[in-house]
C-alpha cells in the first residue's frame, strides 16, 4: 500500500504560509501568525488512492487541502464503504479529533493527487490559548459542522432518494458561460456520489434515468445539465416528481442504511 510523501526536509515557510492563508479557518490570522504556523507545519503529498490516515490511528495534526480531493469514509463489518464527507481545496479536518485527544474515527483517503498542509496539535492549541479571535472562529466552524451533521442525519431519515439527489444536483450546479443554462459537474465517480448520498450505485443510476425521462436533466458522463431547474428545486423541497413507468419502486433499497449526506 502506498503511503503519503512526508518529506519534512523540504519545508518552505513562505510557500506553506501562502497555502495556510487560503484555508478558511486560518484566513483571518495576521501574517506573523501564519508564518509562525508555517515554520511548524509540514507539506504532505498523497497520490490518488493513498490512505492519509486510517481509522484508529492518531491524527498527525489538523490537515488542510491545498489542492486535490479527500474522502472521509467508514467501512462496515460486511466490508461496505460509506463516504461521509469530501474535502476539497481550502477545507480542513482533524480539529475536533486533536482537541479531544482521540484517534481518527474514519479513513482519510486521497481521491486525486493531493497536496496537504499538516499543522501539529501543539501549534493549534498554542494559537487557541494566545488568540481568542482564532479560538472563536474555530469554535464557530466546529459548531457549524455539528449542526450540519444533525441536519444531514435528519434529511437522510426523512427525505426520499430522489429528493436527496435533486438537492445535491442543485447545490453543485453552476451557470454555464452566461447562457442561462446550469451544469452540475460531479467531482468524483458516480459510485462515490451514491455512497455520499446514502444509496446504492444502482439506485443513483435509476434516479438519474428517471430525471432524464422527466426532462429535468441530461447526463453526459460526470457532466449533468439541468434542463429545468425550477422543477428540480421543487423536487428537492417536496420530494415529489411527476410519475413515470415503474414509479411504484422505492427510492431506497431495503438493505440500504440511513446516511449522512449533503453538499460535497
Amino acid at each position: 500500500m502506498r503511503t503519503p510523501d512526508r518529506r519534512d526536509t523540504r519545508r518552505e515557510p513562505s510557500r506553506i504560509g501562502g497555502l495556510i492563508a487560503h484555508v478558511s479557518v486560518y484566513s483571518e490570522l495576521a501574517e506573523p501568525q501564519v508564518l509562525e504556523l508555517a515554520t511548524r507545519a509540514h507539506l504532505l503529498h498523497a497520490d490518488r488512492g493513498t490512505p492519509v490516515v486510517r481509522r484508529g490511528e492518531s491524527m498527525p495534526g489538523v490537515i488542510s487541502v491545498s489542492y486535490g480531493l479527500l474522502k472521509l469514509a467508514a467501512r462496515g463489518a460486511n466490508g461496505e464503504e460509506r463516504v461521509l464527507r469530501l474535502l476539497s481545496a481550502g477545507e480542513s479536518f482533524g480539529a475536533a479529533t486533536i482537541l479531544l485527544c482521540r484517534p481518527c474515527p474514519v479513513d482519510v483517503v486521497a481521491l486525486a493527487d493531493t497536496l496537504l498542509v499538516t499543522i501539529a496539535a501543539a501549534s493549534i492549541l498554542d494559537l487557541i490559548d494566545r488568540d481568542p479571535k482564532f479560538a472563536r472562529r474555530l469554535m464557530l466552524a466546529l459548531a457549524e459542522r455539528n449542526l450540519g451533521l444533525l441536519s444531514e442525519f435528519a434529511d437522510s431519515a426523512l427525505q426520499r432518494g430522489v429528493q436527496r439527489l435533486a438537492s445535491y444536483l442543485d447545490s453543485v450546479a453552476l451557470p454555464l458561460n452566461g447562457s442561462g443554462r446550469y451544469v452540475a459537474a460531479l467531482p468524483v465517480a458516480k459510485a462515490v456520489v451514491a455512497s455520499r448520498l446514502g444509496m446504492k450505485k444502482e439506485t443513483l443510476s435509476r434516479l438519474l434515468h428517471d430525471l432524464v425521462q422527466d426532462g429535468l436533466i441530461a447526463v453526459n458522463g460526470r457532466e449533468i445539465e439541468i434542463l429545468d431547474r425550477t422543477r428540480l428545486v421543487d423536487i428537492a423541497r417536496s420530494g415529489t416528481r411527476p410519475p413515470c413507468a415503474g414509479e411504484a419502486r422505492a427510492d431506497r433499497s431495503p438493505g440500504e442504511s440511513h446516511a449522512l449526506h449533503g453538499v460535497i
